[in-house]
């Protein structure tokens, strides 16, 4: 008998471990805010958006690259969680935390007009994420807040009859800096200087022989191909608007593949919009700087270009366009634009110079406004609609009164402006 119980007392002890390890932690949301848009401008908004998260008791859960609260850190993904209240099932030990969330995912300006103005959606990272790349943002939703580097109304997305998709009008925030561009080309490229009216017939046809460029009729059998972002990228509809193309052009871009092919860019959809041949694009200013300065290394010729136009038969250079902070630190060749080379805090050998900024007197006109919106209607399911504003005049707080220094290479303080435009590609004029 004794040993009969003896058994059963074990088996219940092994019953009670077995049903305490099968305890669970449960992360169930209250308020989740999704923050979306410009890749220009996260080397300002992430730290701004760190900075404020922590202040509000927030902690950092993870992220795609080293974040911290000093301009110019600038990873594409973060996610940030709070916790609410924490309650134990006394019967199986199970935990349920409570939770509010910023999750945060840039993939470019008109993508994150698009997911916030719309019930389109893009990825977001999941969140019970610990880690997290691009690759792994595989929660699907819409956003509630995004940041913009062009009035809604320049681009794609206004809501508009003709627009490649109808979304709502979002509340701006306010307008945080006017964010610095740039042509920039593989090191290699023999010209210094790039005409609005070059970049305009390159884009519209792909490619254009050398010597368009350099007026050297020994050129003409050498190309120069044109690369560029996706139709979510706010840099792609500032650039366009400024060399007089329009914002929604059909154009030709090519795609590097980093090693020995260019082709021209396959047809495709992003984030439930679709595009034809020759639209596509790289998904960062960041990747396209890297690829066009990779291709200077490597002598590519028209042997390396897919379905290569008949008429080239020479060398082959790339040409793209960024914004000056990604353009930065990369080992391309920066091009002078209509006659003005664009100005980098700390100028490098790459074509850079820190003499001047020509931005806020005029002389440079490639450059856009950055802007902060939101659109409550797309809070998702549970969160409180009225904390939408607050969170975003929270973020937005922090992005003003600031300096060109302050903001760092890159961008230009708007106080600084002494010129204006009604919008992007528009006359500028001086300011009131």
């Amino acid at each position: 008998m004794k040993h009969t119980k003896s058994i059963l007392v074990a088996a219940l002890a092994v019953a009670a471990i077995g049903s305490a390890s099968a305890a669970v932690t449960n992360n169930v949301p209250r308020n989740q805010f999704n923050i979306a848009g410009s890749t220009a401008l996260r080397g300002v908004t992430m730290p701004t958006i760190y900075n404020y998260a922590v202040d509000q008791g927030y902690s950092l859960q993870c992220a795609d690259a080293t974040l911290v609260g000093t301009i110019g850190n600038n990873p594409k993904v973060a996610l940030f969680s709070k916790e609410i209240s924490r309650v134990t099932n006394s019967k199986t030990g199970d935990v349920n935390v409570t939770k509010d969330y910023i999750n945060v995912h840039m993939i470019g300006s008109e993508g994150g007009t698009l997911v916030t103005g719309s019930k389109n959606v893009q990825g977001f990272a999941p969140l019970n994420a610990v880690s997290i790349t691009e690759a792994g943002c595989t929660n699907s939703n819409s956003a509630t807040i995004t940041f913009s580097d062009v009035d809604q109304a320049a681009g794609n997305f206004t809501g508009a009859k003709g627009a490649w998709a109808k979304v709502a009008k979002l509340t701006e925030v306010g307008q945080i800096a006017a964010i610095n561009f740039c042509f920039v080309a593989s090191s290699n490229f023999p010209v210094s200087n790039i005409t609005a009216q070059q970049a305009k017939a390159l884009y519209s046809s792909g490619y254009l022989p050398l010597s368009f460029f350099t007026g050297n009729t020994n050129d003409i059998t050498n190309g120069v191909f044109a690369t560029g972002r996706d139709i979510d990228s706010g840099t792609r509809v500032t650039t366009f608007a400024e060399v007089g193309l329009g914002a929604s052009a059909a154009v030709q871009q090519y795609k590097y593949d980093g090693d020995t092919n260019v082709s021209l860019t396959t047809a495709g959809t992003l984030n439930g919009v679709s595009y034809a041949a020759g639209m596509g694009g790289e998904n960062s200013g960041g990747t396209l700087c890297t690829l066009i300065a990779t291709s200077g290394s490597k002598g590519l010729t028209a042997a390396n270009v897919t379905a290569c136009p008949a008429s080239i038969t020479g060398k082959v250079y790339l040409i793209g366009y960024t914004s000056s902070a990604d353009a930065g630190t990369k080992t391309l060749k920066v091009l002078s634009y209509n006659g003005f080379t664009p100005y980098y805090t700390s100028a490098t050998s790459n074509g850079f110079q820190n003499g001047t900024n020509g931005i806020p007197t005029g002389q440079y006109s490639f450059w856009s406004t950055g802007r902060m919106l939101y659109n409550v209607a797309n809070a998702p399911k549970g969160t409180d609609k009225t904390l939408v504003p607050t969170l975003a005049s929270g973020i937005y707080s922090n992005l003003t009164n600031k300096t060109t220094a302050n903001f760092g290479s890159g961008y230009t303080a708007l106080s600084d402006m002494k010129v204006q435009r009604a919008i992007e590609g528009a006359k500028i004029t001086p300011k009131n």
